[in-house]
């Protein structure tokens, strides 16, 4: 996430949930955390997504390879990986590949 509200109020959700968060490591300095407008037409139902990702785009391949190892190679494993689309399409595979290495 990025140093902003919108970041600081995700973290804390997260905290509430339970969910271990090391604030030094997700949040990336200089960055805004990505969003999304929404805006539905009444009467088609289509959507227009308008998204501005932040630090969402900032992470790499090389991130994503780290944190997975770290997070799925321990004696303290993990069995699922969830990803989606707002990150490049490169650190996406990247999680993939990685997690199917890690078993």
């Amino acid at each position: 996430v990025g140093e902003d509200a919108y970041g600081d109020a995700l973290l804390a959700s997260l905290k509430s949930f339970g969910v271990n968060i090391d604030e030094k490591e997700s949040k990336l300095a200089g960055e805004h955390t990505g969003i999304a407008s929404i805006i539905v037409d009444s009467t088609s139902g289509q959507n227009t997504i308008v998204v501005a990702p932040g630090a969402n785009f900032a992470l790499t391949k090389e991130d994503v390879k780290s944190s997975l190892s770290d997070l799925l190679g321990g004696s303290d494993r993990k069995d699922v990986v969830v990803l989606q689309l707002e990150i490049q399409p490169e650190s996406a595979l990247q999680s993939l590949q990685t997690a199917s290495e890690l078993g």
